[in-house]
């Protein structure tokens, strides 16, 4: 009896212990610096553990949180001037950006010489030499004939290789009392022993140039030699192919292709920068509308070649306008933005900045808004992504360019 009794009261025991409550288990992160592993660095915040950072995570990772990116101011101009737009040189961190000073109501006629107001049409070019360093170095490059090949210059893009465009926003790269509009995208490379370093014989060191789309506000590389510029002179976005280039300071632009997209359905606001992505998976081109507020998406595989475009100044075989084009509106019709103005896209979200609303807004390819970040500053304009993956911003009129950083790991 005694061993049945001991062994009830054990039997009791047991019974009353599976019906005590489990102890809580210990959040595993109750903040993002908690999470120590570079692969899952985001505290998730409902299971208060560890993950991969959130979708659209390069704008911040908090939602409901202002301050969920910090900026970092890495470039200011020479005192008066405007930076307008910048790239990344392939393969290494520097930093090229589009130089101008603000446009005037003055006129660059032919009775003038380019010493003259003519000379203040001419951009400039600085490089930084090494962005992810504090300090680097900083070099001014100026071309002999700036004030034609780099005419109030817009839309600064690298190709893949040493090569890259500028654009004018422009009615013409010559005196503005010639009635034709002779204006378009150049070509340079990045060889410090050809750019801005002038020869005898030699028309400035720019590798080649079209002239077909004034007014431009915007450019993107597709492949090889080929890009498309923002034509705000007749709205519409031009495919450039500058075949092989004609060598520093030549003339000879006869290899080169234009096609005309879109004629009248875009259209552009002045001294706002209207970006352009294009997707080499799907050959869709993303564009910022800037002055109809939105967001297109081109099927630039679809169309007919229609009319050549005259005149044809540079004599191509191929310049013509395409019909028929298949495009649509990312954004749809609920005005989600103001003047969208800088566009990039990385891992199938659209990154958009909103020259209106000060803000950059993450949007997916179905036009669903993940997040969006305001900004401190009024009118942020084109983006880019920088070589060590961050994501940086061009206030055009106030002549900076900023870092975001949305990682808390990284704020300073």
């Amino acid at each position: 009896m005694k061993i049945i009794e001991k062994s009830g009261f054990f039997l009791f025991l047991l019974a009353a212990g599976a019906c005590a409550p489990e102890p809580e288990p210990e959040p595993e992160c109750l903040k993002h610096l908690d999470c120590s592993s570079t692969e899952k660095p985001y505290c998730e915040p409902l299971s208060q553990s560890c993950a991969v950072p959130p979708r659209a995570h390069l704008i911040g990772w908090d939602d409901d949180n202002l301050d969920m990116a910090q900026l970092e101011l890495v470039y200011e101009a020479p005192a008066g001037m405007e930076a307008t737009s910048m790239d990344f040189r392939p393969g290494t961190n520097q930093m090229w950006v589009a130089l101008r000073w603000p446009i005037t109501q003055g006129r660059c006629t032919s009775g003038m010489t380019p010493r003259d107001y003519c000379e203040t049409l001419a951009g400039r070019v600085a490089v930084v030499g090494d962005i992810t360093t504090r300090n680097s170095r900083i070099r001014l490059y100026d071309d002999g004939n700036a004030w034609h090949f780099m005419r109030l210059p817009m839309g600064l893009t690298f190709g893949d290789g040493e090569f890259f465009v500028t654009c004018a926003e422009s009615r013409t790269c010559n005196f503005d009392d010639e009635p034709a509009d002779f204006a378009g995208p150049s070509l340079w490379t990045s060889d410090p022993t050809i750019f801005a370093i002038s020869r005898p014989g030699q028309n400035g060191s720019h590798m080649d140039m079209l002239h077909s789309s004034p007014l431009c506000t915007g450019m993107a590389h597709e492949e090889d030699n080929v890009f498309w510029a923002f034509n705000g002179r007749v709205g519409s976005v031009d495919s450039y192919d500058f075949g092989r280039d004609h060598g520093p300071g030549q003339d000879d632009h006869t290899d080169g292709a234009m096609q005309r997209y879109l004629k009248g359905e875009v259209s552009r606001v002045a001294n706002v920068a209207s970006q352009m992505a294009f997707d080499r998976q799907s050959g869709n081109l993303y564009i910022a509308d800037s002055g109809n507020g939105q967001i297109l998406e081109l099927d630039t595989f679809s169309g007919s070649r229609a009319a050549m475009v005259l005149p044809n100044f540079d004599e191509i075989q191929t310049n013509h306008e395409f019909t028929g084009e298949s495009w649509r509106r990312v954004d749809g019709d609920d005005g989600s933005f103001g003047v969208p103005s800088g566009l990039v896209l990385i891992d199938d979200i659209l990154y958009i900045s909103d020259h209106r609303m000060g803000e950059i807004t993450a949007l997916d390819l179905q036009g669903n808004i993940i997040r969006r970040l305001p900004l401190p500053h009024e009118e942020p304009g084109l983006l880019r992504q920088g070589p060590e993956g961050f994501l940086y911003v061009v206030y055009q009129m106030r002549g900076e360019i900023y870092r975001i950083v949305g990682n808390p790991h990284d704020f300073r």
